[in-house]
């Protein structure tokens, strides 16, 4: 008898301890957008996603990464347990919605259009004009806030082929994402006209992640930011 009530003694134990363990598995989520994040024969990787796999890394802390359509990843950090969001703009917004690790990478803002677009010297400059940009996008959302018309898609991928083709007449977006997709997609005909904004991008974590987690991560990335790891990276992408 006394051997059956030890059973159930450890049974009772195991499972009272398992969702302590459960809960040290942060998952990750992110969007493609190249170079910051994206998938290459498989794989997520990109300068934000080195970043916070080396800082899980040092912090130990377990995680898994998965790639998803923007909006999604960003309304799972807010309403899933352990769950984070990259690479994130942190904006006033934004900023009670989350807990936040970071930066990880700056980010500069800039407007392309036609090459043979008329200069352009501020941003207010193109107030009455078609701007494209991307849905639940920080640069999209800053645009709108500020009464400007933007036309979304649900990916920054589309804007490229939407500019050249005079369905908008600027395209916003990162300076290294659209760069990025220019190459990739060997748009030719557009060019940046104008850098209006930088701003910083994180890891941005659902309340629910510990306050311990994230003092670890963001530990972690600071001493990887003294030793040079971060640069070392940034400079691998950008």
């Amino acid at each position: 008898m006394r051997s059956f009530w030890m059973k159930v003694l450890a049974l009772a134990c195991a499972l009272a301890v398992a969702p302590a363990f459960a809960a040290d598995t942060l998952t990750f989520t992110t969007e493609e957008s190249p170079p910051f994040n994206m998938t290459v024969s498989g794989k997520v990787s990109g300068v934000a996603t080195e970043a916070v796999e080396e800082m899980a890394k040092r912090a130990g802390v377990t995680i898994k990464i998965s790639m998803l359509p923007w909006e999604r990843a960003y309304d799972m950090a807010q309403k899933e347990a352990n769950t984070c969001v990259y690479s994130t703009t942190r904006t006033p917004p934004r900023e009670a919605l989350f807990k936040w690790v970071g930066p990880l990478v700056a980010n500069k803002w800039v407007l392309y259009a036609k090459a043979d677009a008329k200069p352009v010297a501020k941003i207010e400059d193109v107030k009455a004009a078609k701007i494209g940009g991307y849905r639940g996008d920080a640069i999209a959302n800053f645009l709108k806030d500020g009464g400007y018309k933007v036309e979304e898609t649900t990916n920054d991928a589309q804007n490229p082929e939407k500019l050249v083709a005079g369905r908008i007449d600027y395209w916003a977006t990162s300076e290294a994402v659209g760069g990025t997709l220019v190459k990739e997609k060997k748009i030719t005909g557009i060019k940046v006209i104008l850098t209006f904004k930088e701003a910083q991008m994180y890891l941005a974590c659902g309340k629910g992640v510990a306050d311990a987690t994230i003092k670890q991560l963001n530990d972690a990335l600071s001493a990887m930011t003294k030793d040079g790891t971060l640069e070392k990276m940034t400079k691998k992408y950008l």
